[in-house]
């Protein structure tokens, strides 16, 4: 998957690895899925992110927002 992820403009794999870098710290899974997965198997544009945590998403996605500063 990884020479697949690499087919992502770099600010959506630099939101990627951010969302990874914050599970990690938090001890949880993320996971990319749905059609951006779809779109780069099929080497199709993609234009959104979807993601799944394993864990608590609220805490992750607050944990996630203090990362980007929003």
């Amino acid at each position: 998957m990884e020479k697949h992820l690499k087919k992502l403009p770099a600010d959506m794999l630099e939101l990627l690895y951010l969302a990874r870098d914050v599970a990690d710290r938090m001890g949880v899974g993320v996971f990319l899925v749905g059609g951006p997965v779809r779109d780069l198997i099929m080497d199709s544009q993609t234009f959104d992110l979807d993601l799944a945590v394993e864990g608590d998403g609220i805490v992750f996605a607050g944990a996630y927002a203090r990362a980007l500063q929003a």
